[in-house]
């Protein structure tokens, strides 16, 4: 089985430029068996558009034009800390009938020896197999938009994301897989994570090699990750 894997694309967002490797991520995606979306797709609170409810009912359309296009290919959408909105995952649920091929996942997803999660929760030191559904999202202001976009203008995103290099992120990981549920991980090789914004491809750390396919946030670079495993 052949697949891709890709997160953190913020669509809706100002600080997004998801719509400039959509076309590209669609030619991969054609001749896939399956696509991890593998959190934060998109982002309720940095929402561009007039309101929460439009954001919600454009990325169900999103999900289903891509469900659509490509029914041969199966899609996993984990969810992130930026769209565990419940309102949208009981819209998405509600349309498993038609969406036959999306299987939306809270927290994680094991394809052979490869384990897919957002990331989030482990490098908070909370439970990676538990996510509470936001019931409430408010719009972020002006000024947070604002505050971004100076941050991009003169680095200051840079020094943030410095931290999260790939030995702290994959330690921290490995700790809060093992604390809560070690035996899991014993047929595990590959591990895929998002959140952070740093991409990389290939850290050993333990016996497990991790894996980060950045964000299309603007400053920061994006790569899909090609994924192959025997189902």
């Amino acid at each position: 089985m052949k697949g891709f894997v890709v997160s953190d694309l913020h669509i809706f967002s100002s600080r997004s430029y998801a719509h400039d490797i959509t076309e590209s991520m669609h030619k991969q995606v054609r001749n896939a068996d399956f696509l991890v979306l593998n959190g934060d797709i998109f982002d309720f609170a940095w929402t561009i558009l007039d309101s929460i409810e439009q954001t919600i009912s454009e990325a169900v359309n999103w999900l289903s034009n891509l469900s659509f296009q490509y029914p041969d290919c199966r899609i996993y959408y984990i969810l992130g800390n930026h769209d565990n909105f419940e309102p949208f995952v009981q819209l998405i649920l509600s349309m498993t009938d038609k969406l036959k091929n999306l299987c939306i996942c809270d927290t994680h997803l094991v394809l052979g020896k490869h384990l897919f999660v957002h990331g989030d929760l482990p490098l908070a030191h909370k439970n990676p197999w538990v996510r509470n559904l936001q019931r409430k999202i408010s719009k972020n202001n002006y000024l947070f938009h604002l505050c971004y976009e100076y941050a991009i203008k003169y680095r200051l995103h840079k020094i943030v994301y410095s931290y999260f290099s790939p030995e702290y992120c994959s330690d921290r990981i490995c700790k809060a897989l093992e604390k809560y549920q070690k035996d899991f991980l014993e047929n595990i090789e590959h591990i895929y994570f998002g959140h952070t914004h740093l991409p990389f491809d290939g850290y050993f750390h333990k016996k497990f090699t991790f894996y980060n396919t950045g964000s299309a946030v603007h400053g920061v670079t994006i790569n899909l990750i090609e994924v192959q495993y025997d189902p």
